[in-house]
């Protein structure tokens, strides 16, 4: 009986792989030590990659960082960037670095841009990742904002108001339930905006397979207004 033997291959084939002449790394003084876990991690890290707490470096170390933004949970309070509309147009280098950051489209934001207001443009969990992106956008000349979540005290309850009173020098608001009276000076008074608040909740049920072919057994929509 043919005896086949598998044919042996030279070195010849190593011959159209990518050649990498350098090796992708860091200095030992350029690694930035959890101040939780103490182990090391890479400049390009906005959070530790073993323990997940947000990292503290240096400014000659944040020249490293190339942020890219994840999505958060609805439930996690985090920092918003909101652009203030200081410029007309974005070049094609804006759009790039800035959707590269934000992990958003470019034709998102170029239709942002052409509101020509100021609009949110980003969110993130930490606050010094959102300072590094500011800090990168100013030096595109993208002038932005960053406040966060506890400005608008989002756990409090708004009050109801069965009335208001506008005299000369003040507001008096009447709480609905209490009849608690509010007063509020001319010159503390910022701004009054009238509109209701919706909110909608879609929850489905869904039927998995392997194939990747998942089927809907059910739906709920909730909604509500305020």
């Amino acid at each position: 009986m043919e005896q086949k033997t598998d044919k042996i291959h030279t070195e010849k084939w190593l011959d159209d792989l990518p050649l990498q002449t350098e090796v992708a790394g860091y200095k030992p003084e350029e690694m930035i030590v959890c101040n939780k876990c103490n182990r090391k991690n890479p400049p390009t890290r906005l959070d530790c990659i073993y323990c997940g707490v947000e990292m503290e470096f240096d400014e000659s170390q944040s020249q490293l960082l190339k942020p890219a933004l994840r999505k958060i949970e609805p439930h996690i309070k985090g920092f918003n960037l909101i652009y203030l509309a200081n410029l007309e147009t974005w070049d094609e280098h804006q759009l790039t670095e800035v959707a590269n950051m934000t992990r958003q489209r470019k034709v998102d934001l170029a239709k942002l841009v052409e509101k020509n207001k100021p609009l949110p443009l980003a969110r993130a969990e930490f606050r010094k990742e959102m300072e590094i992106v500011a800090k990168r956008l100013e030096e595109m000349g993208i002038e932005t904002l960053i406040f966060d979540d506890e400005t608008f005290e989002l756990e409090e309850l708004p009050n109801r108001l069965r009335g208001l009173e506008f005299q000369d020098d003040k507001l008096s608001a009447i709480l609905f339930n209490t009849n608690e009276i509010v007063e509020i000076k001319k010159e503390d008074l910022a701004l009054i905006v009238v509109g209701a608040v919706f909110e909608k909740k879609l929850e489905s049920t869904e039927k998995h397979s392997k194939k990747g072919d998942n089927k809907v057994l059910d739906t709920t929509e909730y909604s509500s207004d305020e």
